[in-house]
């Protein structure tokens, strides 16, 4: 093979190269726009929320230790979709670390102030009722975040932003 032959092959690969990756970037960006186009799903979220309701209620009626472990189970479960699809419902609408430190900071807070709060209506009431006072604080959560991806999904008119499939 002479030095021509190499350059013009090494070039024809070049340029072959070169066209795969336009279409690369262009399948890319296509996939960019279309994850831009769709308002951040808060399906995770919600379902972390929805289940520690019963979890709570289940809770409030146990009477031996080895009761609550389905129960605390569940809230692990319902924890883990809880932040994940918190940070990721913050991260879809702000992509900077600010929004995700101002989570982290909200759930310290809420780690201080949750037990003294559970601990006044324990020593008020029983431990029963600082159960249904959590659950129903994660209802109005569940509600709350119902209404935002209502709001997410459509605009002021009512219409639906999301893509239609056809």
């Amino acid at each position: 093979m002479s030095n021509s032959m190499v350059v013009s092959y090494v070039r024809s690969l070049l340029r072959a190269g070169d066209r795969r990756s336009k279409n690369l970037s262009g399948r890319l960006q296509w996939g960019q726009d279309r994850i831009t186009q769709q308002p951040p799903d808060t399906r995770k979220l919600q379902i972390g929320v929805a289940s520690i309701i019963p979890a709570f209620l289940g809770l409030s009626w146990i009477t031996e230790w080895w009761m609550a472990m389905p129960f605390m189970a569940l809230v692990g479960c319902s924890w883990a979709f809880l932040f994940v699809g918190g940070n990721f419902y913050l991260m879809e609408r702000n992509p900077h670390s600010t929004s995700t430190g101002l989570f982290s900071s909200t759930i310290s807070v809420a780690t201080i102030i949750g037990p003294l709060v559970g601990g006044g209506i324990a020593a008020l009431l029983d431990y029963q009722y600082v159960m249904y006072a959590a659950a129903a604080v994660a209802a109005g959560g569940l509600v709350a975040s119902l209404r935002v991806g209502q709001a997410a999904t459509s605009g002021p008119t009512g219409t639906s932003h999301r893509p239609q499939l056809s």
